[in-house]
């Protein structure tokens, strides 16, 4: 435990992602020593990017970025993106529900 303004601070409170998520994650890879082996690293390799300091963060950065969007096709959230896509270009859309409308709006919110 490290003091800092008489507050006593545990590790895991700097933790951006938790125990319980990193082992549900990395039991994905149980049969596949490879890819876990593989996971690991690239998170070394985003690490020793951020320690290199501002142009390697940018690298990190744009790194994520890149890992997200390859991940999007495999979640739920992709197929119902697709399916109001596919209900716009139909005309299934009303104008009050225009998809940029309502994407600009929850994206405003985020700032």
């Amino acid at each position: 435990m490290k003091e800092n303004d008489d507050v006593a601070i545990s590790p895991r409170d700097y933790y951006l992602v938790d125990i319980e998520t990193w082992r549900s994650i990395v039991e994905s890879f149980a049969n596949d020593p490879a890819t876990a082996l593989h996971f690991a690293m690239v998170l070394n390799t985003i690490q020793d990017a951020i320690k290199e300091g501002k142009e390697g963060r940018a690298v990190a950065i744009a790194s994520l970025k890149v890992g997200i969007e390859i991940a999007f096709p495999l979640t739920e959230d992709y197929e119902a993106a697709l399916n109001l896509f596919y209900a716009r270009i139909s005309g299934e859309l009303k104008a009050e529900e225009e998809l940029p409308r309502l994407a600009k709006g929850i994206l405003g919110r985020r700032k």
